[in-house]
């Protein structure tokens, strides 16, 4: 993984979760996968500005590169659940306080795909939120939307 800028690491630990996307180089750590997704966990060694975080991702999507969830070690209990779509990835975790939470990373399809290719889109990550219902959700990401167009009009 690139290194990242000494401001954006500072922000993060503001953050007890942040999403990453287009991360390269994520396979030059150790890692392990998680459950039936492809969604893995990178481990960072101890000296990695990234080494208070929990690091999941996936290099294995339909955008180019990799989307990263970082979470806080100091602000999770346990990671219960796991997801990973073609356009998404999702951490369901226990925090410190013990209330369980989602968080999903979105990288949805850029103006030059289809119109079909951004609903499929839609519709995968409706079908995950349906799993998951009750659970205090976050949803961030790039949704390459503009307000006003037919793409921020079908969200």
């Amino acid at each position: 993984m690139s290194r990242l800028c000494d401001w954006a690491v500072e922000t993060l630990h503001r953050f007890e979760v942040a999403a990453v996307q287009e991360v390269a180089g994520l396979s030059e750590f150790k890692s392990a996968t998680l459950g039936a997704s492809s969604l893995r966990e990178f481990f960072m060694p101890p000296d990695h500005e990234l080494s208070d975080f929990r690091v999941f991702g996936s290099f294995h999507m339909d955008s180019y590169l990799g989307q990263v969830i970082l979470l806080e070690r100091q602000a999770v209990q346990y990671v219960t659940d796991c997801f990973a779509g073609g356009r998404y990835v999702a951490v369901k975790y226990v925090d410190r306080r013990g209330r369980q939470k989602l968080f999903i990373s979105v990288h949805f399809p850029h103006s030059d795909n289809t119109d079909e290719s951004y609903s499929s889109a839609i519709f995968s990550l409706s079908q995950m939120l349906r799993e998951c219902p009750g659970i205090c959700t976050v949803v961030a990401g790039d949704w390459n939307a503009q307000p006003g167009d037919a793409r921020h009009a079908e969200l």
